[in-house]
């Protein structure tokens, strides 16, 4: 996982489709999963709406806004699109989109390391479990914020945090999803 090849990316992706990165991500991913909440450039109501982030500390801190990075750390969301989001990523009924996001979820590399972290297209794979159930997930923090989103495509099952804080959440979400599992 590159954030900066993701942003390069992103950047590709706009200057061969002639659109700016947001109208493609709307587009093509947004609109077919009904994420009508989720954006890059937030309105006025939704900057009213948003949480005031926080640094490791505690401290109140201002959020930042990405441009060339956006494809990587610039998306705001609501829990209830990142539940359509994990829905779709472990739907049992499949249709265009679930198959692609089902394609991102086939691992590409393995990470050099003692933790057998397996690398997709934007995810990162661990197993789960001795029966060898894999988890699918990938985290994030930027200035005041953090996120996780996981899952297990073989039991359906997920969760996401989103978080105020710019403090790492990894170890938090993938416990709960081994929990999930396991219980």
């Amino acid at each position: 996982h590159s954030k900066l090849g993701i942003a390069l990316l992103g950047q590709a992706i706009s200057t061969r489709m002639k659109k700016d990165y947001e109208s493609i991500l709307t587009e093509c991913i947004l609109d077919s999963l009904g994420m009508n909440s989720s954006v890059i450039t937030l309105s006025t109501v939704q900057k009213v709406k948003l949480l005031q982030g926080h640094n490791k500390k505690g401290a109140v801190t201002a959020a930042t806004t990405y441009k060339a990075f956006a494809p990587v750390l610039g998306l705001h969301s609501t829990p209830a699109d990142m539940m359509k989001f994990l829905s779709a990523n472990i739907s049992i009924t499949k249709n265009h989109i679930s198959n692609v996001l089902d394609y991102t979820h086939n691992p590409r590399l393995k990470t050099k390391g003692n933790d057998e972290t397996e690398i997709a297209m934007g995810w990162k794979i661990n197993s789960v479990s001795d029966q060898g159930e894999r988890m699918v997930w990938q985290s994030g923090m930027t200035n005041g914020f953090a996120a996780f989103i996981g899952f297990v495509e073989t039991s359906h099952t997920g969760v996401f945090i989103l978080s105020s804080k710019a403090k790492n959440t990894d170890y938090l979400g993938r416990e709960l999803i081994r929990k999930l599992i396991i219980n």
